[in-house]
């Protein structure tokens, strides 16, 4: 078995994306090449402490599918945005939990996955995340909503801008 240093790798790489010319192809590029073709945006987030010290998040998403196509995702939960997770951060950015969707959910079936389409344009999901084990003494912390499309072929992963959210006692 023959070892390559990480250096020696890469030199091989660009000798074999530059051939023979010693020059990169030419290739040209435009704007809108370089935009997403999906783009998940995070529209709210509310914050509810219950009286166990889990606080509930609620997550108001947009998905905007600007492949052209709709998407075919494949879940053995309920939804496309099944493989999405809530990211929580402190007001430092430190990550505190990451938790996916389906953390509390039960499996419609352990055997096969079902679809679910999301056209091209906009599509609108309401998310809720029970999260234990957060520090109880915040009253505010940062979320994002990140993950994929399972089984729809969009292969870059998706994440929303980061949201300050205030979590307010449990009936207010």
């Amino acid at each position: 078995m023959v070892t390559l240093g990480k250096s020696r790798v890469r030199a091989l790489g660009l000798l074999v994306l530059l051939g023979a010319s010693g020059t990169l192809p030419r290739v040209p590029v435009r704007a809108d090449d370089l935009r997403p073709k999906v783009v998940l945006t995070l529209d709210g987030a509310t914050a509810e402490r219950w009286g166990h010290g889990d606080i509930l998040f609620e997550c108001r998403l947009s998905l905007e599918n600007q492949t052209g196509a709709e998407l075919k995702v494949r879940s053995n939960f309920f939804s496309a945005f099944d493989g999405m997770s809530l990211v929580v951060l402190d007001e430092g950015d430190k990550e505190l939990k990451r938790q996916p969707y389906t953390y509390h959910q039960s499996p419609h079936s352990f055997l096969e996955g079902r679809e679910f389409v999301l056209p091209t344009g906009k599509s609108a999901a309401r998310l809720v995340f029970p999260v234990p084990g957060l520090p109880r003494e915040a009253t505010t912390f940062r979320v994002q909503v990140a993950g994929t499309l399972p089984g729809s072929g969009y292969e870059p992963g998706l994440a929303t801008r980061v949201r300050a959210v205030r979590v307010k006692a449990k009936g207010r």
